[in-house]
Order: structure tokens, then sequence, then C-alpha cells
């Protein structure tokens, strides 16, 4: 596919994948182009999951993309909650650490915002601004997710 030029605010140089658009800090379903390919061959972050991730009173649609680690951690299930908070502390991060190298044992995925119109993408761009990020930066924090069953959990 020939590269297409948005406008000079953008990215100029985007390229076809799936339907998703890839921005800094979100992702936009339409018929897509990620600015984040270069020269990186396609699917270099793979979607694996978009839904529902929810904190206290604020929820946000929100794609993940693979980066690296299990892939088959990565739920396929409903909305994604935020359960509880871990402070970001040397001995809770320490844990976290020996946990992810252990084979097999921890993915590491990035969340972009997901919307169906560009209004829509621009909401939960917010909402995932303010109600999330904002929030855990102001506590310390980082969310802590259970999936599966309750001794598997995921670290946001």
């Amino acid at each position: 596919m020939i590269p297409r030029k948005l406008s000079s605010s953008s990215f100029s140089v985007l390229t076809r994948t799936k339907n998703y658009v890839f921005y800094p800090g979100y992702c936009y379903c339409a018929h897509a182009y990620d600015p984040f390919r270069s020269t990186s061959p396609p699917q270099a972050y793979p979607l694996v999951w978009q839904g529902r991730l929810s904190l206290k009173n604020a929820e946000a649609c929100v794609a993940l993309h693979f980066v690296q680690g299990n892939q088959a951690l990565v739920t396929t299930g409903g909305p994604l909650r935020i359960v509880q908070r871990m402070r970001l502390e040397s001995a809770q991060l320490e844990a976290v650490q020996r946990k992810m190298t252990q084979e097999g044992a921890s993915c590491a995925c990035v969340a972009f915002a997901s919307g169906s119109s560009h209004a829509d993408l621009i909401q939960q761009t917010r909402v995932l601004s303010e109600g999330f990020i904002r929030y855990m930066q102001e506590k310390g924090a980082a969310g802590i997710i259970n999936v599966g069953h309750p001794n598997l959990t995921q670290v946001f």
C-alpha cells in the first residue's frame, strides 16, 4: 500500500495495518494506518485484546498490544477491572521483577485508548489519561487486575 499523508499536525508517513490507527496514547478503530511502522514488519506489536478497562468510577475502552513475554497470559475474556493498587515501593517492585524473570510467567503489553469514532477516541483518551494514568501517578501505584483465577494477577 502507498504511504498516505494526514496533516502537518499528525504523523506524515502512515502505512496500513488491520483496522486500527496507532497514535501515541490511543488507538482509533477504523480503516487504519500505523504511524509507528517505518522499517519494522507489520504487526510488530499485534493487537491481542480490546475491551473495557475500569477503575473505581472510571471506565475506558482500550486496545492491548503485545510487546513481549508469554502471549497466552493475555486474557480474551470480558472487561478488565483494576481491583487494587500496588505501591511502587522497592519490595513490591522486586517481587514483580522476580516474576518477570521466570520463564513464561509474564507478558508485557501496551494499552492505547480505543474508540468507534474520532469523537469517541478523544473521550476515551481523556478518560484514560485523567481517570487512570493521572490517578495512578498521584497514588504512586500500579493497578492490579485478577484474571483467569484468583491466584493469577496482572499489574498495570
